[in-house]
């Protein structure tokens, strides 16, 4: 991974945040909630290089809260597709 591919993550991840917040404003407020902990995700995730320079992930505290972030948000949308073609 190249210090542009991370950059990239990083606006991708501001562009969600973004998205979420304004749906969050004014739309649906479980959309809102996916889009903005996927954002947040990106934003926090940090990867880092071993000397070999292969990306790998350290489990920082940093790092463990991205991935929360990321697997609460997959896990309330599933939740909201399961609930739309259910209800």
């Amino acid at each position: 991974m190249q210090n542009n591919a991370l950059g990239m993550t990083r606006i991708l991840g501001g562009a969600f945040w973004l998205l979420g917040m304004f749906s969050l404003l004014f739309a649906d407020f479980f959309l809102g909630t996916v889009w903005v902990l996927m954002g947040i995700g990106l934003i926090l995730f940090t990867p880092t290089r071993n000397p070999l320079g292969r990306t790998i992930v350290e489990w920082t505290p940093r790092n463990i809260g991205a991935a929360a972030a990321l697997g609460f948000g997959v896990v309330l949308a599933v939740l909201l597709i399961v609930l739309d073609f259910t209800g």
